[in-house]
């Protein structure tokens, strides 16, 4: 796997790029996606409120990563080439057929109305590029958008309050999509 980013590796709604080098989710670090089989988006918060370009290292400083991560004012940030997976859930089997967003927020908030509404964006693109439905997921084996949660049980991410907003994520990317 390629050290660079080809052209098609930056996602259209990005703001900002933060690639990662080394450890979990820098080109060739994690694999790659699996293209024909996009299931859709997994929200997560960084439980935490770090400026994006301090998450550059703190992933290559841990085993973790995600592919964007979304300031509260709705600025979006990039990590890692589309075409290779995050270390968001599990490195492998999850993380090849799901995208990862990590939003700025700490455990028991709300996402911000920027923060939904960019998180719909990418889910809105998921759908245009991949076919990803406009809806929530039900199960680890669904499509649409979803949670880390629902992968992992140790973790709590991205809490209750989140969860509680991911319709309003759905209905953002609907009303992008014109439906």
């Amino acid at each position: 796997m390629s050290s660079k980013w080809n052209d098609n590796d930056y996602h259209p709604y990005a703001d900002e790029y933060y690639p990662l080098s080394k450890h979990y989710g820098g080109p060739g670090a994690a694999g790659l996606m699996k293209k024909t089989g996009i299931k859709g988006l997994i929200v997560h918060i960084t439980d935490g409120n770090s400026l994006l370009s301090s998450l550059k290292t703190t992933w290559e400083n841990r085993a973790a990563s995600a592919h964007f991560a979304v300031d509260k004012g709705g600025t979006i940030a990039q990590y890692i080439p589309l075409s290779q997976r995050s270390w968001a859930v599990d490195g492998w089997k999850v993380d090849n057929l799901w995208y990862s967003v990590e939003n700025v927020a700490v455990h028991g908030e709300t996402l911000t109305d920027m923060q939904i509404r960019m998180n719909g964006y990418l889910l809105a693109w998921l759908n245009g590029e991949y076919g990803v439905p406009l809806k929530l997921a039900a199960t680890p084996d669904d499509s649409g958008l979803s949670y880390h949660a629902m992968f992992t049980k140790s973790k709590p991410c991205p809490g209750k309050p989140v969860i509680a907003q991911l319709q309003d994520i759905v209905d953002a990317a609907v009303g992008l999509s014109g439906g």
